[in-house]
C-alpha cells in the first residue's frame, strides 16, 4: 500500500495510537470499578452520559470554531489538558473524580477529533483514505485487544493503576505530536482556511452539506440510528455478563472485548491490504448492519457462552466494516471547505443517540432482563437496514 510508504500518515498513525492504549485501559477501568462499586446500571448510565454530553452539546459549535486553526497545536492542548486532569483523578481518587474524568476527557475529544479528521485528508490522497481508515483502526484493533486483559490485570494490583498510565500516554503524545507530527505544508493549508461570521458560515456550511453531499446526511442519519442503539451496549454487556457469568466477570469482559477486536481485524486485514474491493462505502456500511442484527438476536434468544463469545466475533465483522466506511464517506463526499463543521456535526448527532440510548438503558437493565433487550435490539436493527436499503441509489 502506497499510503504505508507516507511518512506523514506513519507518524500520524504513531500519535494517535499512542493515547488510545491509555484511553482503553482507563474507560474500561471505569466502567468495569463503577458497576462493582454500586451495581446499578443507572449509575452507570450516569458515567456514559458525562461521556457523551459534552460532544452532544458542543460538536457542531466546535466543528466551526476549530475553521482557520492550526490542528497540530489543538491537538497538543488536548492532550496536555486531559494528562493533567488525570493526574488530579490518580491524587484524589473517588467515583466523583472519575466522574469528572468523564466530562473533561469527552470535552477535550471533541477537539482532538475535529483536528485529527480534518488533518488525514491533508496528507492522504483522496483514493487512499479508504485503506488509510482501515489501516487506522486496525492499529486501534491490536491495541484494543490486549488492553482489557491488562486493565483487569492492573486493576487487581491496584485500581489506580490503569489511571497512571493513562496519564503517561497522554503526555507522551503531547510531546509525539509536538516533536515528530511536523507536516509543514498541512500548517501552510491550514492558515489558508479563512473565517468569516461565525452563524452566518455555520448555517452556509449546512445549506451547502445538504445540496452538494446528500449521500452525507444519509450516512449520519443511518449510521447514528445504529448508534442509538450501540450506545447502550457497553451498559448491557456489563448487566449481561454480571448477571448471567458473575464467577468470571472480569475474564469474560476481557474476552470477549479481545474477540470483538478478533472480528474486526479478520475483516480489516484482507480489505486493507487490497484482498477485498470496496468501492462503494455507504452499501456496504447498510449491508454490515446485518451483523450487529445477528450479534443482538445470538446472545438475545440463548444464554450460553459459546454464543456469547461467537456473537462478539460477529459484531467484531460488522464493526470492522462500518466504522471505518462511515469515516471514508465523510472524508470522500464532503466537500473540503465544510470538512470540519461536518464532523463537529457528527459528534453532536452520534453523541445524542448515545445519550438517548444510555439513559434507555439504564432505566430498562433496572427493569427488564438484558437477554429481553437484546432481542428487542435485534429487531430494530433488521428493520433500520430495511428502512434505509434505497437510499443505496445515492452512491454512484
Amino acid at each position: 500500500m502506497a499510503v504505508l510508504k507516507n511518512r506523514n500518515f506513519l507518524e500520524y498513525i504513531a500519535a494517535t495510537s499512542i493515547t488510545a492504549f491509555g484511553s482503553f485501559l482507563s474507560s474500561t477501568a471505569i466502567i468495569l470499578l463503577v458497576y462493582q462499586w454500586t451495581t446499578s446500571g443507572l449509575i452507570l448510565s450516569f458515567f456514559e452520559f458525562a461521556s457523551v454530553t459534552p460532544p452532544l452539546a458542543l460538536g457542531i459549535l466546535v466543528g466551526q470554531y476549530l475553521q482557520g486553526k492550526d490542528s497540530r497545536k489543538v491537538w497538543i492542548t488536548m492532550a496536555l489538558t486531559s494528562g493533567f486532569f488525570e493526574l488530579f483523578v490518580v491524587l484524589f481518587f473517588n467515583i466523583y473524580s472519575l466522574f469528572l474524568l468523564n466530562l473533561v476527557v469527552s470535552t477535550n475529544s471533541i477537539f482532538v477529533m475535529v483536528s485529527k479528521g480534518a488533518l488525514l485528508p491533508k496528507i492522504v490522497k483522496p483514493e487512499e483514505l479508504g485503506w488509510a481508515n482501515n489501516t487506522i483502526f486496525l492499529s486501534y484493533l491490536v491495541i484494543g485487544a490486549i488492553s482489557p486483559f491488562i486493565a483487569a490485570y492492573l486493576l487487581y494490583i491496584s485500581p489506580l493503576l490503569p489511571f497512571a498510565v493513562d496519564v503517561a500516554t497522554y503526555f507522551l503524545e503531547a510531546l509525539t505530536v509536538y516533536f515528530i507530527f511536523t507536516p509543514a505544508a498541512i500548517e501552510e493549508k491550514m492558515r489558508e482556511e479563512k473565517k468569516a461570521g461565525f452563524w452566518r458560515v455555520l448555517r452556509g456550511n449546512l445549506s451547502t452539506l445538504r445540496r452538494e453531499a446528500k449521500i452525507v446526511i444519509y450516512a449520519l442519519l443511518f449510521a447514528n440510528t445504529l448508534m442509538f442503539l450501540g450506545g447502550a451496549n457497553k451498559l448491557l454487556i456489563v448487566g449481561y455478563i454480571h448477571a448471567y457469568f458473575p464467577l468470571h466477570y472480569y475474564i469474560y469482559y476481557g474476552i470477549r472485548a479481545t474477540l470483538v477486536a478478533v472480528g474486526m481485524m479478520a475483516i480489516l486485514i484482507p480489505i486493507t491490504f487490497k484482498k477485498i474491493k470496496i468501492n462503494k462505502p455507504y452499501a456496504i456500511t447498510l449491508y454490515s448492519s446485518i451483523f450487529l442484527a445477528s450479534f443482538y438476536l445470538l446472545i438475545g434468544i440463548v444464554v450460553n457462552p459459546l454464543l456469547f463469545f461467537s456473537s462478539a466475533v460477529i459484531l467484531g465483522i460488522g464493526d470492522g466494516l462500518i466504522s471505518p466506511q462511515f469515516q471514508t464517506i465523510l472524508m470522500k463526499y464532503t466537500p473540503p471547505k465544510i470538512l470540519k463543521p461536518t464532523l463537529g456535526l457528527t459528534a453532536t448527532v452520534s453523541k445524542s443517540a448515545q445519550l438517548i440510548s444510555i439513559i434507555i438503558a439504564g432505566v430498562l437493565m433496572s427493569f427488564i432482563d438484558t437477554k429481553a433487550i437484546f432481542l428487542t435490539f435485534g429487531i430494530i436493527v433488521l428493520a433500520i437496514f430495511f428502512s434505509f436499503l434505497p437510499t443505496k441509489k445515492l452512491e454512484k
